[in-house]
């Protein structure tokens, strides 16, 4: 309120929101043969110091030519609304809420044609607005540093040891 003779402010203070979601992998460092299956985890979660829900998260893992997937599990909820599983892994919420923690479990076996001593690398990534459904001036995943997304890389070193067997049977010659 402003008058000729006085200035005072009457206005609510104003809180702004914002949804702030993680994605992560836990990936095993571990030398191996090349018949050894290995499962990591892919993790989103919504970070719990926010206070306002994401809309229209998708989750992309495009999983390396080096390992074959040979299955997906979903060990914590919520149950994304889409999901396509395979070597390209992609989930879809339409709300994904303050507090929740999606957790999905890869468990793939190394392709044979994996050559000796190779970095095997992957990034899972994340991306959402702040609003249900689409609206103009609503933030993106495509604002520069006001970006709604999220990435994570993860890898790990195979370095295969080789089992050489010798049997000696011993014969006599009379």
């Amino acid at each position: 309120e402003w008058s000729e003779w006085s200035n005072t402010d009457s206005a609510q203070a104003l809180t702004i929101t914002e949804p702030a979601v993680t994605v992560s992998k836990s990936w095993p460092l571990m030398n191996t043969n090349s018949e050894r299956e290995i499962t990591y985890q892919l993790r989103i979660e919504h970070l719990p110091w926010t206070t306002a829900d994401a809309y229209d998260l998708t989750v992309t893992d495009v999983v390396p030519s080096q390992l074959i997937v040979l299955s997906w599990a979903q060990i914590s909820w919520p149950i994304p609304d889409s999901v396509v599983y395979g070597q390209t892994f992609t989930a879809s919420y339409g709300q994904f809420a303050t507090g929740d923690i999606a957790i999905f479990e890869i468990t793939a076996k190394l392709d044979p044609a994996i050559v000796f001593n190779t970095s095997v690398n992957n990034t899972a990534s994340t991306q959402w607005t702040n609003a249900d459904g689409t609206l103009t001036g609503e933030r993106t995943w495509t604002w520069g540093v006001n970006d709604y997304s999220d990435s994570d890389a993860a890898g790990t070193y195979f370095s295969f040891a080789i089992d050489i067997d010798k049997q000696v049977d011993a014969t006599s010659i009379a």
